[in-house]
């Protein structure tokens, strides 16, 4: 008998998480499920934008790139995710 993978059990002991963590959700394949991969998706998205705009500002802010540079480097990225993100 072959035994299943070490993390298997880890989405069984926490079902709530596809409510929070986009890669929880993914394998969801009931309508109810997919509903909770949106939200987890749009999460993750959400806390990749915060994390990019506090980087990018203590970049901004140490002085290893100048702020104008550094806020347009934002500003492109955050355009390039959204086209991302509404493409798929």
């Amino acid at each position: 008998r072959q035994q299943p993978p070490a993390g298997a059990a880890l989405g069984d002991s926490v079902p709530d998480c596809q409510l929070v963590w986009g890669f929880a959700g993914r394998d969801a394949g009931a309508s109810q499920e997919s509903a909770k991969a949106r939200y987890g998706f749009y999460a993750d998205h959400i806390l990749d934008a915060i994390g990019t705009f506090f980087l990018i500002s203590g970049l901004a802010f140490s002085g290893y790139m100048s702020p104008g540079v550094a806020y347009a480097f934002l500003i492109a990225y955050f355009r390039l995710s959204i086209e991302i993100y509404l493409a798929t």
